[in-house]
């Protein structure tokens, strides 16, 4: 006779039903909102994560004064709040008019542009200040819009991805690590103080970790000397590469992502985070979600079954490795053509 008796070994926070919806203006797409009322029709999604899109908000003034537009910004965000999202915000990206000149655009695509023509400019404010006034309006703004019962609930980080050559400094080249980091971390500090002085109930977080982790330990070093509220660490967290699949580099395997995550946790324990909040705000198998099996026959796997096996043993290995995780976003990305 085989006896079972219930016992709870720990109570579980669902951390896995959160995503990514990527491009962010697609929200004003039929395709895009098609996606968006699936999810919440099916309540598959808590948590969606979208780029505030800042160069849509911010220009310049006939007297070279800040001026803001939040129509665009506003029906985007309307739409998910409206179908029962709570929201996760990266502030980015920098507006030209204040971005310091020099620089390059980028795609960080295989296209020459990103979605509907525009481009991301990879520079740092001119300003710092001035990049603190616009998270202060933007901040204030969605707060008196929503309310604080609302964005109370949303996690806000600073930028993404500024380690990697295609988000930040790309005129510079992908080792120069120090020049990203001495960057970024007066941009993370205007950004605090920036939301705070909106509103202190805020949930707070950065860098949005592409994943060097030389970067990754210097940022924290930086939030800890300061003193700087970071009520969440983001990091990204992808299994592997289509170069390395289509060479046979690597194989599609669960551990790349576990082996990465476990990495992240040697930093943030070393440098005196290890209570706090840890988000991937972006996984996947695979970087590059807007490459197609025509590239890398091995990326078949994303539309069948094996996609769910996988996403099914990462969250319980997950489960048995982090118990500070607190959100796992799947990677919509690439469900769209560009040109």
């Amino acid at each position: 006779m085989i006896k079972i008796k219930n016992q709870v070994i720990r109570e579980q926070k669902n951390f896995w039903n959160d995503c990514i919806f990527h491009p962010t203006d697609a929200v004003e797409d039929s395709w895009g909102k098609r996606i968006l009322d699936r999810m919440s029709e099916d309540k598959s999604i808590d948590t969606v994560r979208i780029y505030a899109m800042l160069e849509d908000i911010v220009y310049l003034g006939e007297e070279g004064e800040i001026k803001y537009d939040f129509r665009i910004s506003d029906l985007r965000l309307d739409y998910l709040v409206e179908r029962g999202y709570n929201i996760l915000i990266a502030y980015g990206g920098i507006p030209d008019c204040i971005a310091m000149p020099g620089g390059v655009k980028t795609s960080v695509s295989k296209n020459k542009t990103r979605y509907k023509g525009k481009l991301w400019n990879s520079m740092p404010p001119k300003d710092y200040k001035v990049w603190e006034e616009i998270c202060y309006q933007y901040t204030k703004h969605i707060v008196e819009r929503y309310g604080i019962d609302v964005v109370s609930k949303w996690y806000l980080h600073c930028f993404n991805e500024p380690d990697h050559v295609g988000f930040f400094l790309s005129h510079l080249d992908r080792t120069e690590v120090g020049a990203r980091l001495s960057a970024y971390c007066p941009l993370y500090e205007g950004f605090v103080r920036g939301v705070l002085r909106a509103e202190e109930q805020l949930h707070i977080g950065g860098p949005a970790l592409a994943g060097n982790l030389d970067f990754f330990k210097g940022f924290l070093d930086f939030v800890k000397e300061k003193n700087l509220r970071l009520d969440y660490i983001a990091v990204h967290n992808y299994g592997t590469d289509p170069f390395r699949l289509r060479d046979g580099v690597n194989k599609i395997d669960v551990e790349h992502n576990i082996d990465n995550h476990l990495k992240h946790l040697e930093v943030i324990k070393d440098c005196g985070f290890a209570d706090c909040e840890v988000v991937v705000d972006e996984w996947g198998m695979c970087t590059r979600g807007f490459w197609n099996v025509e590239e890398c026959p091995q990326l078949m796997v994303r539309e069948h079954e094996v996609f769910s096996a996988y996403y099914t043993k990462l969250i319980r290995r997950f489960i048995d490795i982090d118990p500070n995780l607190s959100k796992l976003m799947i990677c919509l990305s690439g469900q769209h053509e560009m040109t």
